[in-house]
């Protein structure tokens, strides 16, 4: 089986205040709630984090309540996962007094169909009783961070595509460090293409070889509007996609269809402009992966 190739795609509005909190020895921390998610996350996470459950062994996980100590666990972590669905009343309690780090906080549930019970229709929140639903669960805690690398590992595919959450650095650190391409959208404002660069920081503080390009999206169809915003990044030696994306019509009726700008209107311009895109990153996938994973150099960038 060939490699799978990995693509980031990392929003260009990253908070670049945000740190991550590493366990003692360097690995991440992730706190489960208690022991099924603890289990769900040790296996995902393998030996890439220290992952510890928040309930002790043979102590019921809806009748428990946490400590001060719990709490700061819970702060100093990079990614707390819990059941929810009303199986931790006390999970609120930690959240809110650990609310300002930079902890992710993943409700492994959420999302997911729970079953109804008893004659008020409750739900039932053993989510991860159910085989289908755990199953679930686990690709909720696979999705973040320090987990990813088991996805990327384990996908039977030739490209595997991450599309990161936004103001989230702590999210991002596990695809980058596996990524062979990352690619930053930006819109043309003054405010988005100053975070570029610390965008870039970030992606260069967790992986100094990972190639990136920007691609500029929402431009006006005016003539030239696109000018002053590529000067503004290739001056200050940043790799842009020549292809830029729109600010289209066909863009918000996809949305609202459900559809793609390409089922909409096939020979509409925005359809060409992801085309354009499209083949741009897969010229540049081609080309890292036909010279050697992290080796090319045309997409390569230094900023002093």
């Amino acid at each position: 089986m060939t490699r799978a190739c990995l693509l980031v795609l990392l929003c260009g509005a990253l908070a670049a205040g945000c740190r991550e909190s590493p366990a003692p020895g360097g690995k991440p921390l992730v706190v489960a709630s208690f022991f099924p998610m603890y289990d769900f996350a040790r296996q995902v996470a393998a030996d890439r984090a220290q992952v510890i459950s928040l309930v002790p062994p043979g102590v019921h996980g809806h009748d428990w309540e946490p400590s001060p100590q719990d709490v700061a666990q819970v702060r100093r972590a990079r990614i707390f996962v819990y059941n929810g669905a009303g199986f931790e009343p006390w999970v609120d309690k930690v959240i809110k007094e650990a609310a300002g780090s930079a902890t992710v906080v993943v409700a492994a549930s959420a999302g997911l169909t729970v079953a109804r019970t008893g004659a008020d229709g409750g739900t039932d929140p053993h989510v991860w009783l159910d085989p289908v639903l755990a199953k679930g669960e686990v690709d909720a805690a696979i999705m973040w961070g320090p987990m990813a690398g088991y996805y990327v590992k384990k996908a039977d595919a030739d490209l595997v595509i991450f599309d990161t959450p936004a103001r989230l650095s702590d999210h991002t650190s596990g695809p980058i460090e596996l990524a062979d391409l990352v690619i930053i959208p930006t819109k043309t404002t003054m405010k988005d293409l100053e975070r570029v660069k610390a965008t870039y920081d970030l992606i260069q503080k967790t992986s100094d070889k990972v190639r990136t390009f920007i691609v500029i999206n929402q431009t006006r169809p005016q003539a030239g509007r696109l000018d002053e915003p590529m000067k503004y990044l290739t001056t200050r030696g940043f790799a842009v996609c020549p292809y830029s994306l729109g600010y289209r019509v066909a863009f918000e009726d996809a949305d609202e269809d459900g559809q793609t700008p390409q089922e909409i209107e096939p020979q509409g311009k925005a359809a060409a402009e992801i085309q354009s895109v499209y083949w741009y990153t897969i010229e540049a996938l081609h080309h890292l992966t036909s010279e050697g994973v992290n080796h090319g150099k045309e997409l390569s960038r230094t900023v002093a």
